[in-house]
């Protein structure tokens, strides 16, 4: 009897004690704990930054090109800026716009016209008197007849793809995988 008496004081003392129980979620520990380490690395980057005050030329040079394009330009030369600012990182040139051919020509020799007009009188101002500068306009036959001369003399020198030099080694022409012969080249 005395076993029960025991038995029975312990259970009404473990009816009195509430047991608590806590389950905590593994992947949620985890996570924690993840979330935890990225805080701290976040934490040494900060530092490391704030560590390193002093910046490199080129860094700074590119912040003020960037204040200044924002603050400070308008219009058209914030397109230009901004164009300037990408191609100092890397990009490529923007496209130009398509131009007629004969006006290009145009504007071309409008530029060489400048440019000789420009020498004559550079020459002028040094005092070395008139210079004449090779106009292709003014010496348009000469240089027809110069480019006749060059074509004349080429014709000599070129040769066929399939001629050998000194000998001729077959019959007709190879063209195309088929060799063409003419009759007058069988006799």
């Amino acid at each position: 009897m005395g076993r029960k008496s025991r038995s029975k004081k312990a259970k009404s003392q473990n009816k009195n004690e509430i047991e608590v129980v806590e389950f905590h979620d593994p992947l949620k520990v985890r996570r924690q704990k993840a979330l935890e380490r990225e805080r701290e690395r976040k934490e040494q980057r900060d530092d490391q930054r704030d560590k390193e005050t002093v910046p490199d030329a080129k860094s700074l040079t590119h912040e003020i090109f960037r204040f200044a394009v924002k603050g400070m330009m308008a219009g058209q030369e914030k397109t230009e800026a901004k164009t300037a600012l990408a191609l100092s990182l890397g990009a490529k040139l923007p496209k130009q716009k398509p131009i007629n051919y004969k006006e290009k020509m145009k504007q071309v020799q409008e530029q060489k016209r400048k440019e000789r007009e420009e020498k004559k009188l550079a020459a002028q101002n040094k005092g070395l008197g008139p210079v004449k500068v090779f106009s292709i306009a003014s010496n348009n036959l000469s240089l027809k007849r110069m480019v006749r001369e060059k074509q004349k003399k080429k014709r000599g020198l070129i040769r066929k793809p399939n001629d050998v030099r000194g000998m001729k080694y077959q019959a007709g022409q190879f063209k195309d995988g088929v060799l063409r012969v003419k009759k007058r080249n069988l006799k």
